[in-house]
């Protein structure tokens, strides 16, 4: 296995070419997903609606579209937007609602997970509800 891995560590390979056009093609989507859930982290953290009306017309997409375009304007990269935004179903693109909705459902469970291990560890926790305080301003 050793032997393997040193082979294949030489830049004289048959498959070479092929190699670091994979890796290319790999660095090119994790970067688009990269992109996507940062988007996605943004705007849940800030309570937004992701989805608009029609997401196929320009002018009634949601704000999850609005932001990728808008950093679009800024970052080359992006051109992934105008190459797959209306690419049609059965074509990877990272851009439609149940990426982010599931993007959204992992990010919940990270931190349902993360809150239940807080409390595994705590010898004491307490629980605060919103409520309303009475005239003499106890909860």
């Amino acid at each position: 296995m050793c032997k393997f891995v040193q082979r294949c560590k030489l830049s004289g390979r048959i498959d070479s070419v092929l190699s670091a056009q994979f890796e290319k093609e790999c660095s090119y989507w994790r970067k688009v997903l990269r992109c996507v859930v940062a988007t996605v982290k943004l705007l849940s953290s800030l309570g937004l609606p992701l989805r608009g009306h029609d997401e196929s017309l320009s002018n009634q997409k949601g704000i999850f579209l609005t932001c990728l375009e808008y950093l679009s304007e800024f970052d080359n990269f992006l051109e992934h937007l105008k190459n797959y935004q209306y690419c049609g179903s059965g074509k990877t693109n990272f851009l439609t609602y149940q990426i982010y909705d599931e993007f959204i459902t992992i990010m919940a469970e990270w931190l349902r997970n993360q809150f239940t291990d807080e409390l595994k560890d705590a010898k004491y926790y307490s629980i605060i509800l919103d409520s309303t305080p009475d005239v003499s301003h106890v909860e």
